[in-house]
């Protein structure tokens, strides 16, 4: 892996924030498998699968002037790292969630009255988080329905359940995010502003996962691939298959 520009930040994983680099370093740690830029930071995922972070996350988040693995992502197996504008989300082989920085993206508020809709209170508010954290993105729900006839009678008894869909990818945004799960659906939260999470409501924001539906369809496509842009997602949808709710 090769790497040039500004290291104002710490970006390039060098001491000294006033290098430039207008030659091309090269970074030979370990193998490389992906990596990921953000406005202030870099990522790196090795072939052993372990993650490396360089820069300033964003927040409260301290800069990491040298490349280094987080201590909460030891031995996590991460596959997939996206970085936004103040945010980073991470995906473990296992489908886990972690993430970390500043604003709605980050599922965090920006102060303790902010319009995001959430139901907590300002003694609960998190303004940022300093270290990567395990979330749960999504959870559904399945009935069960048995009858049994009686004499006479029918009594029909509805059961529920819960059953985990798996994360297999994410995105960033610039102060957005969304995952996509195996089940071929996508949940988006952060800035709304623009139309970003295509969740088709009027709002500024949310810091809780939402799911995307298409407008005026009783199905939902079976969605493959999504990437964030600066205030955009782009998803590629399986035409031969609809989401099973």
């Amino acid at each position: 892996m090769y790497m040039c520009g500004s290291n104002a930040s710490h970006q390039l994983g060098l001491s000294d924030p006033k290098i430039v680099m207008t030659d091309l370093k090269r970074w030979d740690k370990d193998d490389v498998a992906d990596v990921a830029c953000g406005m202030d930071c870099t990522a790196i995922i090795t072939t052993s699968n372990k993650s490396y972070f360089a820069g300033h996350i964003g927040g409260t988040v301290v800069p990491m002037k040298l490349f280094s693995e987080p201590l909460k992502l030891k031995n996590k197996n991460v596959i997939q790292v996206a970085l936004g504008h103040k945010h980073a989300l991470v995906l473990t082989k296992k489908g886990d969630v972690y993430i970390w920085g500043a604003g709605w993206a980050a599922m965090c508020e920006k102060k303790p009255n902010s319009p995001t809709g959430s139901q907590v209170s300002a003694s609960n508010i998190v303004t940022c988080r300093n270290d990567p954290e395990k979330i749960k993105i999504v959870r559904r729900i399945f009935c069960h329905t048995r009858t049994h006839t009686y004499t006479h009678t029918i009594h029909t008894i509805h059961t529920q359940g819960e059953k985990s869909e798996k994360i297999v990818a994410v995105t960033a945004g610039k102060k957005h995010s969304a995952v996509l799960t195996d089940q071929g659906l996508v949940y988006c939260w952060g800035e709304h502003r623009k139309g970003q999470l295509g969740i088709g409501m009027s709002t500024p924001g949310i810091i809780r996962p939402c799911k995307v539906r298409p407008p005026k369809s009783s199905t939902i496509p079976f969605l493959y691939k999504i990437v964030g842009g600066g205030n955009n997602i782009i998803a590629l949808s399986d035409s031969s298959r609809d989401v099973d709710l």
